[in-house]
């Protein structure tokens, strides 16, 4: 099992975690896990390099951010 800089296992359900403590439980990022762990579930390895995943979720976070309407 790959494992985080923080130590903790790479599955789903813990970057679901640090996705709702960095950007909170409505932000696309978490919407997008949801989905993910809906499919496949929490416990699912994910072999994303650690920095790739972690740049992918703030794109998508900051492009609802600045979508027309966006709260």
């Amino acid at each position: 099992m790959n494992t985080l800089s923080t130590g903790q296992p790479s599955t789903l359900g813990v970057w679901r975690d640090l996705a709702v403590s960095v950007f909170g439980e409505d932000s696309p990022a978490t919407a997008y896990l949801d989905g993910k762990i809906a499919e496949q579930g929490a416990e699912m390895e994910v072999l994303a390099d650690e920095q790739q995943l972690l740049h992918a979720l703030v794109t998508l976070h900051h492009r609802r951010a600045q979508s027309p309407g966006s709260n």
